[in-house]
């Protein structure tokens, strides 16, 4: 089995040309999954050579900007470029993630005029089919599962446990994630304070990422 994981940005709310928000890839043999979409996170994916449409799995930490602000521009942008050739994100967060992906994508969404014209214009019609696509087009429907406590997520090659960390409750739920493969695991502490259902999680881990700001 191929593992890496690549840490695309480790910035903080401060905006710095160096430094992208939180965000970080694992690449599983074909498989490669993005833990949180930070500010600069798809400019640092196509940085390292991984196009967005080849994302599978999002998983959100929390819904703090820094840490998802580049969602929509994933999407949109692994959408558009997929042509329709490519499976819908599946995106894994906490509570309100599903009402974000309406808010941005939905028929009243904040997108919902680009959309319409990609989906609906002749010109856009043309480079759709140019790309490779098959009329009619339809619009982006990431794949949505908000996660608590003890979830548990199982694929052929990984398993994936959350536990809900201590940040900015009871206003964003903030969770941490511990992906296992059938040699390593990693655990993607997202933003918290020292809690025991993160040192329970972590135990045994080969790797920990979590953000220390203003330590």
């Amino acid at each position: 089995m191929s593992l890496n994981l690549t840490l695309l940005g480790t910035g903080t709310p401060t905006p710095l040309t160096q430094r992208a928000g939180s965000s970080y890839l694992v690449t599983i043999n074909d498989e490669a999954l993005l833990f949180d979409c930070g500010p600069g996170c798809v400019r640092r994916l196509i940085e390292k050579g991984i196009a967005p449409a080849h994302i599978t799995s999002l998983f959100l930490t929390h819904l703090h900007y820094d840490h998802c602000v580049d969602y929509g521009y994933l999407v949109l942008n692994r959408w558009d470029q997929g042509a329709g050739k490519i499976d819908e994100l599946e995106v894994y967060g906490p509570e309100y993630t599903r009402q974000m992906t309406d808010a941005l994508f939905g028929a009243k969404g904040a997108f919902n005029p680009d959309l319409m014209a990609r989906t609906q214009h002749p010109t856009s019609h043309f480079i759709y089919e140019q790309r490779g696509g098959n009329l009619p087009r339809t619009r982006p429907s990431p794949i949505v599962t908000e996660v608590t406590t003890n979830s548990e997520i199982k694929r052929d090659n990984w398993t994936l446990k959350v536990a809900e960390v201590i940040h900015v409750q009871p206003y964003l739920t903030c969770l941490a994630y511990r992906l296992n493969t059938s040699s390593n695991a990693i655990v993607f502490g997202g933003d918290t304070a020292p809690v025991n259902s993160l040192t329970q999680l972590a135990k045994d881990a080969d790797v920990l990422l979590h953000m220390c700001h203003f330590f």
